[in-house]
């Protein structure tokens, strides 16, 4: 009140006063206008964020579910699996049992022509000393 009084009676001092308190309100006018504006951007950013996170909550909901199921399903498959499992144990089994006979048989195969061998070997020994 004082500054608006003496600047009507004439005071160069309170009307320079006056004139800046009027710019800052004007500038301040500006910034309120600005501060919406960046407000409403804010506002425009956030329900864009909210939007992608509940996007994320849904995908990873999904996520989860199908995590779920597909455990189940694994739960199912390794019966089907230890069959399958059993089956070519078998069959290497099979093959390792008859991989083991073939090399007895080469052994004892081995051994004869050895045998022979010696046979050879010692009759052709008694030939010579004769």
């Amino acid at each position: 009140m004082l500054r608006m009084w003496t600047s009507i009676c004439g005071n160069k001092k309170a009307i320079e006063q006056l004139k800046i308190i009027y710019k800052k309100k004007e500038l301040i006018g500006i910034s309120d206008t600005l501060k919406n504006d960046i407000i409403n951007e804010i506002n425009e950013q956030n329900i864009e964020l909210l939007r992608k996170k509940k996007r994320e909550k849904e995908m990873e909901r999904k996520k989860d579910k199908s995590f779920i199921l597909n455990l189940l399903t694994k739960i199912d498959e390794p019966k089907e699996n230890e069959k399958d499992n059993k089956y070519e144990l078998e069959k290497k089994g099979k093959k390792i049992k008859r991989l083991i006979k073939i090399n007895k048989k080469k052994k004892k195969k081995k051994k004869m022509h050895l045998l022979t061998s010696s046979r050879k070997v010692c009759t052709f020994a008694i030939i010579c000393i004769y």
